[in-house]
């Protein structure tokens, strides 16, 4: 059993989840609803190495995650003001060295893993800091108004050594303009990706947003963690989306 230790910490619960004293991979994910052991124990169902863990919870989903203000998208009630680069300076300055007297920390096996708008703030990382070497999109808000642009202009920062991208089949299935445009998005951030030489999947899962949200996570953490092990951990991806 896990060692866990929490804290609260800019107003946000933080919560350490140790497997291993040694210096093994840590995995550092915002959640919307704090899923840590059933994350962990996905992992362990699907065979992955050990690992320690790291969630972030009780947050504002959409100030916090959204990369600048945008107005509302898909309700009147979306709040987006734009605090996630304030949000990965929380990270760097106050969650790693937090965890860092908890675990053993490598930096260079950190992993930055995310859902939805969490999973956004994994592939927005991939454009602002070289904290996280690997990265986990599963069915990242990619749509967020400007986001391919934005990536396009600034271009990868650091030297990252995976980025795992998912999404599901039927998630691009909206008549909101925004929304109807996750899968072409999402398929271009993994081709900058790749171009940038670094190793990428890009799968396609089985339904809609709400399918399985851990399960894809944990299924992406695979593969990372494969990556760094020098292992090619094959993934079932369905078809590609028409239009993509």
């Amino acid at each position: 059993m896990a060692y866990v230790v929490s804290k609260t910490l800019s107003g946000r619960t933080v919560k350490v989840y140790r497997e291993s004293e040694y210096p093994v991979p840590v995995i550092f994910s915002t959640q919307y609803q704090e899923q840590g052991k059933t994350v962990l124990e996905l992992l362990g169902n699907l065979g992955a190495p050990e690992v320690n863990l790291v969630t972030i919870s009780d947050l504002h989903w959409e100030e916090d995650l959204s990369p600048w203000a945008h107005g509302p998208v898909m309700a009147s009630t979306d709040h987006f003001t734009g605090g996630a680069p304030q949000y990965l300076e929380f990270l760097e300055k106050e969650v790693i060295p937090f965890a860092g007297q908890h675990l053993a920390l490598d930096p260079s096996t950190l992993i930055l893993a995310g859902y939805s708008m969490s999973g956004l703030l994994s592939a927005y990382s991939l454009f602002m800091t070289d904290d996280f070497p690997y990265l986990v999109s599963a069915s990242g808000s990619l749509w967020f108004p400007g986001f391919l642009p934005f990536a396009k202009e600034q271009g990868i920062k650091g030297s990252p050594k995976a980025v795992y991208l998912s999404l599901g089949d039927t998630e691009s299935h909206s008549r909101n303009p925004y929304l109807k445009e996750n899968a072409s998005v999402t398929s271009a951030i993994a081709g900058l990706s790749r171009e940038a030489g670094i190793p990428t999947a890009l799968i396609w899962e089985r339904g809609g947003h709400f399918n399985e949200p851990a399960a894809r996570l944990a299924r992406g953490l695979c593969w990372v963690l494969g990556v760094m092990r020098g292992e090619d951990i094959k993934i079932e991806s369905r078809k590609t989306p028409e239009g993509v």
